[in-house]
């Protein structure tokens, strides 16, 4: 599969799960091409992309959606007819990035997660994303987002290169980075 990777997408995440504000930050400061969504954390994924909050606005803009399911569930197995459902709900047309847990780095820094819990959550997830992929969705992707603060202190457990799931399973890489952890090269320079 061909993947473009000329492309900057523009965006924010509304400050309210519904997205309600999200029209306010476009007229403020866009246009914006993407929405970034973050659910909730529940036991199970949501039974279809109408059914979550990045559900609005398919075709046009690009979403970005990061789910909260049960990370243990997800390691393990358990949510991979739920996870497949929500993926096939996304319609063929549209640009969707798709995370679990994002910031999961900072998580288990603060022993939310277990990493090796977290790392197989993430593999599953990518896996069931590939298999839907090569099935007909080449505009759906996986994007992995960590902290910024990771690269710049690491502990073990949450450097980058020891939560990558695997080669080919990740299509995007993501950080978040925020004032409070420095600025400059303090934030965005090598540790």
């Amino acid at each position: 599969m061909t993947r473009d990777r000329n492309a900057i997408l523009r965006g924010t995440c509304p400050r309210h799960l519904s997205g309600s504000d999200f029209d306010a930050k476009d007229a403020a400061y866009g246009p914006l091409t993407i929405r970034r969504s973050q659910q909730p954390a529940a036991a199970n994924m949501p039974a279809s992309r109408a059914a979550c909050n990045t559900g609005v606005r398919v075709g046009k803009r690009a979403g970005c959606w990061s789910g909260k399911p049960s990370i243990t569930a997800m390691a393990g197995g358990d949510l991979d007819a739920q996870t497949l459902r929500l993926l096939w709900s996304i319609p063929q047309s549209h640009d969707a990035f798709v995370s679990i847990w994002h910031e999961g780095d900072g998580k288990i820094r603060k022993g939310d997660f277990r990493f090796g819990t977290y790392r197989a959550a993430w593999r599953r997830f990518c896996e069931l994303v590939c298999q839907v992929q090569a099935e007909g969705r080449p505009r759906l992707r996986t994007i992995q987002v960590f902290t910024t603060w990771s690269g710049i202190s690491p502990k073990a457990g949450s450097p980058y290169a020891e939560n990558w799931p695997g080669d080919g399973l990740v299509d995007v890489l993501g950080m978040n980075g925020y004032s409070h952890v420095g600025s400059g090269p303090t934030l965005w320079g090598r540790p």
